[in-house]
């Protein structure tokens, strides 16, 4: 039982408190407008100053407000209001319950308390410290809305009108940029309703700066993103556990209302929905919310049913599910003013539930439910951010939608309740399971005892029979593999059944087949046997010299006679073996010698080793033989001793031919070896030339690097934070830009820039010296934004610093190039001199494999070569994939090399086809084996892959001789000739085929390998 005051969930909410507290910060009380005047003389807009405020302000507080008066257009073109139908309404509010006072003809006044339907006019004057480019964004209304700055009308939102029958409500969020051309603006709204149960300005307007306006859009349109990201994955894994488990049915409610609310969530707020469908309509918008919202409570609470049933209060969880059930249809069957209108009693319901909800927590909690205090937790946070979502609704606060962050925080608790579940449910599955292996034992050992006193007197009676049955059961196994020795040719699957002999006949597991050299100096183990071979792991037995000294061995082969020895003792007046017993191991030790035509070829030397290397210390072995048991030993090595030496004979000669081959390979190595000095030169240039760039490029990063060391600090250090960020896009840019462009192009190009940038740039001589700058770096348009934040002085100065970065880019890629070309003459290289240089085989995606090479040459390709890729996405093959890449990086090089004067055109397929198609027959091939595969009669499927190019072409009469290596058409340093030969041989060892056709215009590679 854990006693832990807190659990990990409960940290993690508590975290969560204390970061949100920690978030919130003292800030500017921002100005509210009065009397229709809002005064931001003393406002900052510009975040960057460190004032306190975030350049975003809303524009609440009292707008002049006309009720059923839309402004008339003056001869100026001003609008025009009516002064004496003036009034004030707070911002944003609903116009629902407002009260307008008339005062008619005979001086009376009437008093009208508004309702939902209708049209007005809102109007604010906004007081600004400067004149500076501004962005408004005008959150969606409920309604038709249009919006005049200063007389400007901007685009508008729907259709507004007097009358229901022109009128066309729409639902999208707005964002204006606009430029003030005085420190007074006027904002002139006109608003009409006729669907929505609610009317007026209820949503309120941010004014910023450009780049803070830019940023609020921004991170509200991700963290909507986010948040349906996670509530829509949360869905999709519960719904998966449902379907997994059907049993239980809280992770299908769950995920459903996750679904619903990750909808939600992209039609509120920002309204993303709009964006991914323009064509949707203000009544589909509205019944989508609010379908989602009457259908969720239902859902929701069906899921607190299904996880505390016990909880719950059946009449009320049947009033709540049919009553949200029914409002969702009458959403799909009724008008918006309808539907809308139940805003107001669902709310109410929604607290209740809530109230309803924390009860079956906190009942669940008491009596300690699993999880009850987790999810709970949890249910706090959602349920608060429900609440302000309501009071938000109805503009008693104004601080945004909520809900799904809350729900996030509840699917967390909800994750770790269900995570508890199943860890819960394994210790339980695993509890039992020990409990019925107890049982089981218990059971059992009863039953065993109550029979072992019958199984006592029948395992006495047949513990003799099966005694003799296995004695006489072994030595007919013995007398058979004595026979079966017999018959075999290799000396060590002799030795292996004789090591199985002498464990089952006399529990004998360690021996030694002992062979003196030729000069009779040393002497070999030839074989060890299995459990001695663990002690030689880290003991050298593999020879054993014979010095002066007496040994076991060297007495056996000169006496001819076997030798036994129960224990090391002194033998022949000699001293101690201490070779044999502490290097050897030996405790006790039998040597046989195996004799033909009297000679002693070899000793069979059985051994008892030291206890802590033996198979089994307590076993009797070599110390307890008995003299019968010994003679026994010494007729079966009788018996395979000239098997024995007829095998190792033959072994003999077979060392002697594998000697004699590896001469050979020898000699022929050399051979092979010595014409790789005809290389020795072309390799070296191949080498000293990528070497030289490499060296040449680094020593320029090196200059750079001590100017940049000095001068790139001093120049970040003078930059404001928003500088920064504009330097950083032109650094990344300019380096991610790899175009080529020869002299003649980067003079057009600084022409075209120079006219351009003139336009806006009256200095010539700054307008030259940017428009150079830009070439060098390849910056790409627009530049027009850049002139207008940095001006051009200024512009000049950043494109000169961020040459310095541009310059280190180029170095780092030419050094790239460099390396890519040394390891391309390598390869080729090591190829030439081992077939067998990357042998492990994997299956890999084949497009990705063409893809990859073709990456390599970026620098060539891009923006330089019109390439055209027909393949599948995905094509498994197994093969060297090393050696396979280096083919298709073969192929492709040579192809961009013959277009450097040419149209430059690339195109690469890739097939699988049944059968070779027939058009090869006519290609030129690298040897016979292409001929002879169109013979073949296997079965499977091949792969085709076609390189074709628009370059120069291959001449005829050098056609037959482009597969031969060292045969190159290109100038010194620029290859050795080995490049389609070893993509030949390559494309062989996969058993494959290479073929190719070159005139007309283009030269085509084919590789054809089998599936």
């Amino acid at each position: 039982m854990r006693t832990a005051l807190f659990k990990p969930f409960d940290l993690f909410i508590l975290l969560l408190c204390f970061f949100l507290i920690g978030a919130c910060s003292e800030r500017k009380i921002p100005p509210k407008a009065v009397k229709g005047v809002l005064d931001l003389r003393d406002w900052d807009f510009d975040p960057s100053t460190g004032s306190g405020t975030d350049g975003v302000i809303n524009l609440d507080g009292e707008w002049e407000f006309y009720w059923k008066e839309f402004p008339i257009v003056g001869a100026g073109g001003e609008l025009i209001l009516p002064e004496d139908k003036k009034d004030f309404i707070n911002v944003p509010s609903s116009w629902n319950g407002h009260v307008v006072r008339r005062t008619t003809e005979s001086g009376d006044i009437l008093e009208e308390k508004l309702g939902g339907e209708g049209y007005a006019s809102y109007k604010l004057k906004v007081l600004l410290p400067e004149v500076i480019p501004l962005s408004i964004r005008v959150n969606y209304q409920p309604s038709a809305y249009l919006l005049y700055l200063n007389d400007t009308l901007y685009p508008e939102m729907g259709l507004v009108a007097k009358a229901q029958e022109s009128y066309l409500p729409d639902r999208k969020v707005q964002y204006i940029s606009f430029q003030p051309t005085s420190k007074e603006v006027h904002f002139t709204l006109l608003l009409s309703n006729f669907q929505y149960f609610e009317g007026g300005f209820n949503h309120s307007i941010f004014v910023g700066s450009p780049e803070s306006i830019s940023e609020l859009r921004i991170n509200r349109v991700a963290l909507d993103l986010f948040v349906a990201g996670i509530l829509l994955i949360m869905g999709v894994y519960h719904l998966s556990l449902f379907f997994l488990r059907k049993d239980d049915e809280s992770p299908l409610y769950f995920g459903v209302y996750c679904v619903l609310v990750s909808f939600r969530t992209l039609i509120m707020g920002e309204i993303y929905l709009k964006t991914m469908i323009p064509n949707l309509t203000y009544s589909q918008n509205v019944k989508t919310e609010f379908f989602t919202i009457y259908l969720a409570l239902p859902i929701f609470n069906e899921f607190i049913s299904t996880l505390y049933p016990k909880e719950i209060l059946p009449p009320l969880r049947k009033l709540i599910t049919w009553s949200g059930y029914s409002m969702s249809i009458i959403v799909v069957i009724s008008s918006v003013n309808l539907f809308t209108s139940l805003l107001l009693t669902y709310q109410i319901s929604v607290l209740f539930f809530i109230i309803y909800a924390i009860f079956i927590f906190v009942t669940a909690f008491l009596k300690k439910r699993d999880g009850a205090k987790t999810i709970f937790l949890g249910f706090l946070f959602f349920g608060v951010a429900i609440i302000n979502d309501i009071l938000y609704a109805n503009n008693i606060i104004n601080t945004g939608d909520v809900g799904p962050y809350g729900l996030v925080i509840f699917i967390f608790s909800q994750s770790f309740l269900l995570t508890s579940r199943f860890a819960n449910a394994f210790h339980q599955v695993k509890d039992l399971s020990l409990n019925l292996e107890k049982k089981v034992e218990d059971r059992t050992r009863d039953l065993e005892d109550a029979n072992q006193r019958i199984l006592d007197s029948y395992t006495e009676l047949q513990k003799t029979k099966n005694e003799m049955e296995n004695q006489k059961s072994q030595m007919e196994r013995i007398q058979a593999m004595s026979v079966e020795i017999q018959k075999k040719t290799d000396i060590r699957d002799m030795l292996q059944i004789l090591e199985w002999i002498l464990w089952e006949a006399y529990r004998i597991s360690d021996f030694l087949l002992v062979i003196q050299n030729s000069q009779r100096t040393e002497l070999t183990a030839f074989y060890i046997s299995q459990n001695w071979m663990r002690f030689s792991l880290d003991k050298s037995i593999k020879n054993i010299p014979l010095s002066e000294e007496v040994s076991i061995h060297k007495l056996v082969f000169e006496k001819k006679r076997s030798l036994f020895l129960s224990k090391f003792k002194n033998i022949s007046n000699g001293e101690a073996e201490d070779y044999n017993r502490e290097i050897l191991g030996m405790e006790s030790v039998f040597a046989i010698p195996c004799i033909v035509n009297n000679q002693a070829f070899a000793i069979l030397s059985l051994a008892d080793i030291r206890p802590e290397f033996s198979r089994d210390p307590n076993i009797r072995g070599v110390k307890c033989l008995t003299p019968k048991q010994r003679e026994q030993i010494e007729q079966l090595v009788a018996l395979i001793a000239n098997p024995l030496y007829q095998s190792l004979q033959k072994q003999k000669i077979e060392a002697a031919y594998k000697e004699l081959q590896e001469t050979q390979s020898q000699l022929i190595e050399a051979e092979r070896m010595a014409s790789l000095g005809q290389l020795v030169g072309g390799i070296a240039h191949e080498i000293n030339n990528p070497i030289a760039v490499i060296r040449a490029h680094a020593e320029l990063l090196g200059i750079n690097n001590q100017s940049t060391l000095q001068e790139v600090p001093q120049f970040l250090d003078s930059l404001s934070t928003t500088e920064k960020s504009i330097f950083y896009e032109i650094v990344d840019k300019s380096i991610k830009n790899r175009e080529f462009l020869n002299t003649k192009e980067e003079r057009k190009r600084k022409k075209e820039i120079q006219k351009e940038i003139s336009e806006y740039i009256e200095d010539e001589d700054l307008c030259s010296t940017i428009s150079e700058q830009m070439v060098t770096l390849r910056f790409p348009h627009p530049y027009k934004e850049y002139v207008d934040i940095l001006g051009g002085e200024r512009f000049s100065n950043f494109l000169s610093m961020a040459r310095v970065f541009k310059n280190q880019s180029n170095s780092l890629s030419s050094i790239e190039i460099a390396v890519e070309k040394a390891s391309r003459v390598v390869f080729a290289l090591r190829s030439y001199l081992n077939t067998q240089l990357f042998s492990e085989k994997k299956e890999v995606n084949l497009p990705d494999e063409l893809e990859k090479a073709l990456r390599v040459y970026d620098n060539y390709v891009v923006g330089k070569i019109n390439s055209r890729k027909e393949y599948p996405h995905e094509l498994k093959y197994f093969c060297t994939s090393e050696n396979l890449l280096q083919v298709w990086k073969n192929l492709l090089f040579n192809s961009i090399q013959a277009m450097y004067d040419t149209d430059k055109k690339l195109e690469i397929r890739i097939e699988k086809v049944k059968n070779i198609p027939e058009v090869l027959k006519s290609y030129k091939t690298s040897s016979i084996v292409e001929e002879s595969i169109f013979q073949r009669k296997e079965s499977n499927d091949w792969i085709i892959v076609s390189i074709t190019d628009s370059g120069v072409g291959i001449p005829i009469e050098l056609q037959e001789k482009v597969f031969t290596p060292f045969f190159t058409t290109k100038s010194l340093g620029e290859g050795i000739g080995l490049g389609l030969y070893t993509c030949k041989k390559i494309v062989h060892e996969h058993g494959g085929a290479l073929f190719f056709r070159s005139g007309g215009g283009s030269t085509e590679f084919v590789v054809v390998l089998p599936s």
